[in-house]
Order: C-alpha cells, then structure tokens, then sequence
C-alpha cells in the first residue's frame, strides 16, 4: 500500500531505504559547512584568506564607477578654474584627486578611472597591512572579516570615484593615530578631498573617543591623534578657499546649499525605503551591533556615532556610501584596531557571519531606492567588446546604467 506513495516522492523513498531523519542529515550538512569555514578561516594563509574575501566581494557586488566621474574628470583638466554651473559644482571640493590626476597628467576618461581604482586598491592594502602589523594572527583574521562583511569594505569599487581617495586617505589616518603629525598630514589631504565627510567622521571619532576616556584612560594616543587630523583637516580646507581667492574662482552653489535644499525630498525618498536603506548601510554588521549591545554596553559611545551617522544618511541621497564614509573611523577604531575586543568575539560568530554573506545579496541604497550587483553589467560589457553583441548605452550614458529602474 506505501510503495506507490514512495514512488510519486524520490526524496522520500530515498530517506525511507537509507533510514535516515532528513532534519537530522540538514542539520549535520549546515554543521559541517559551518564548522569547514571556521577551520578555513583559523587555517589559511593570510593572502589566501584576504583572496578568498576579495573573490567573494566581487562576485557579489561587481565593480562600476559613480554617475558623476565624468565630470570629476572635467576638473582634472583644470582645478584652478571652476567647470561646473549649479549643483555640480559640489564636485569642485573633492579637489586633491583631480588635482593629482592634472599633476601626473591624467586626462582621459579610462586613466582617470584606474588611477582611482588604484586609490581603493590603496585603501584595501592600508587597512590589511595596519591590521596585520597592529594584531596577532588570529584576532587579525577576525578584523579581516569584519571589515569585507561590512559594506565600506566595497563601495569605492562598486561606486569608483571620489569615496576612493577619501577612504585611502582615512584609512592612512586610522594607521597613524599614534603619530600626531602623520595623522595631521593625511588629515590635510582629507580636506583637500571631501572636508565635510572627514570632518563628520573624526568629529565622531573625537567625540567617542572622548566619552569612552573616563573608563578607559589608554584612549588619550588615540584621541590625540583624531584631534590632530581634525586640525588637519581645517588646514586642508583652509589652503582649498586660498586657491579659490588666489584663482578669482567663484560659486554660487556649494554642499551645504545643496545639503538645506535636498534635505526635505532626501529624508522622503529615504523613509519611503526605510527597511532597505537601514539594510544597506551596515548590512550583516548590524548583528554585531545587537551583540555589542547586550554583551559590551559600556561601549555605547560608539552605538551614539552610529545612530547620529544613520540620520546624516538618511537625510542625503547617497545612503549607503555617505554612511560608509563618515562611520569608517569609529568603526575602525572600536571594531578593527580594537585587540581586546576582538579577542572576545568567537571565531564561531565570524564563521557564521561569514557563510550569511556569502549567500546574502549585495544591497546598495541611492535615493531611498535599493540596488544590487552589478556584476552582469560588468559581464555585459565584456561580452560587448569581446562580440560586439548585445547592444548597450554609449560610454556617456553608461554609468547610469545599472541605475534607471
């Protein structure tokens, strides 16, 4: 009587002739993956490891420029003269990579583009190699992870662009906090690049590290260091508005124009998208938060900068990479650098937070509205060139792309 039933079922017939509890087997094959990754993740050779993350990143995210590095390139023709009417002419205070772009003498539009995919290369080695030299072995396998989960670990690479200079020039500052001076010069070329995100980021940084002194007087390095690239900074932005007077170059717009004049429409799109938005910004790093919360309260300086940077995210257009952004040095600080930290977090949570990325989707949020990988453009692209087939926008509507549903 049983046996046509088992035959309209394989699986069953099958699990029924070997005699095995399916959940049984489910939960053995989870445990076995789960526990292959944690021997991988203890076991392998640093640059296989940060290969094996770097593989992962791309597939899941792909890599593509942001809309407006055309007109970055623009500036690279000349950035004692101001080639941008209304809005666009924000783009004129991300200076330092155009102007490094003129000085070596990079105009086109391809070498502009590598030379800033050689920023986030920049970026990526600045923060491996500090971890590396800063941390033991195992404590810095577990930052290495951390820091690919986290979405700042990618979007200078899926938006190539002016966020790559910015973060290679933050990361330089993170390596350097115990060197004042160091710090202060990398903090100068920060203003000279995008002042307002660096100035939002270590003002964080500052703030947190001056909460948290009381309880931990160690922190007094580190908060000299935040002082001096904040001093930095405004010494940047200071020599940018001299070669503004001394080269007659006027605006009649500017970001915090911008910022005022957006902020009603930013914080609309941003709540009509809400969930997605909040997924984005720190993605499986919100587990570490929660985690955080229960098991280090005390570190509640540190969950202050990231609520104040979620709503300076949700008030702008570009979410996900102005959160990156202005949140890597408090991240890096409480997350990255921090030895003691790290050495109470299992290997465990790091495995499992490992195996949810890998088989998540990539989410990047702009204007309220989620976007995921563009790695089929990418291959669209290739394939284009390579055959000439299918048919794709002209390189000057290309980089908007992935980006008009």
């Amino acid at each position: 009587m049983h046996a046509p039933a088992l035959q309209c079922y394989p699986i069953s017939k099958t699990i029924a002739r070997l005699d095995l509890d399916p959940q049984i087997e489910w939960h053995r094959l989870i445990m076995d993956v789960f526990s292959a990754t944690e021997r991988r993740i203890r076991q392998m050779r640093p640059a296989g490891l940060v290969a094996c993350l770097l593989l992962l990143e791309f597939l899941r995210a792909g890599v593509w420029t942001i809309p407006s590095i055309s007109s970055l390139n623009t500036l690279a023709l000349d950035p004692f003269a101001n080639p941008y009417t209304g809005s666009a002419q924000i783009l004129f205070t991300n200076w330092l990579g155009p102007f490094i772009a003129y000085s070596v003498g990079i105009s086109g539009q391809w070498p502009f583009t590598l030379l800033h995919v050689g920023f986030s290369c920049l970026f990526l080695l600045t923060v491996g190699l500090s971890l590396y030299r800063t941390l033991p072995l195992e404590e810095w396998r577990k930052a290495i992870c951390i820091f690919a989960i986290l979405p700042v670990s990618w979007t200078h690479l899926y938006w190539i662009g002016y966020d790559s200079l910015t973060l290679a020039l933050m990361a330089l500052i993170m390596a350097s906090l115990h060197r004042p001076w160091l710090a202060f010069i990398f903090g100068l070329g920060l203003g000279l690049q995008h002042f307002e995100q660096g100035l939002l980021g270590f003002a964080a940084l500052a703030v947190a590290l001056g909460l948290s002194y009381w309880r931990c007087p160690g922190e007094k390095t580190r908060l000299r260091g935040a002082a001096w690239a904040i001093v930095g900074l405004l010494t940047g932005r200071a020599i940018l508005a001299m070669i503004v007077r001394h080269n007659h170059i006027t605006f009649d717009h500017d970001r915090s124009v911008s910022f005022l004049s957006e902020l009603g429409q930013a914080f609309a799109t941003s709540a009509l998208g809400l969930p997605f938005v909040l997924a984005s910004l720190l993605g499986l790093g919100w587990i570490i938060v929660m985690r955080d919360v229960k098991t280090a309260p005390h570190r509640w300086p540190l969950y202050a900068a990231l609520a104040g940077a979620l709503v300076v995210s949700i008030g702008v257009f570009d979410n996900t990479r102005v959160f990156a952004c202005i949140t890597f040095p408090v991240i890096a600080c409480y997350w990255l650098y921090d030895r003691a930290w790290l050495e109470a977090v299992p290997t465990s949570l790091i495995a499992g937070l490992v195996l949810a990325w890998t088989v998540t989707p990539w989410m990047f949020c702009w204007g309220g509205k989620p976007y995921a990988s563009v790695l089929p453009y990418d291959i669209t692209v290739i394939v284009h060139n390579v055959a000439h087939w299918p048919q794709i926008p002209d390189r000057q509507h290309r980089s908007l792309w992935p980006f008009l549903h």
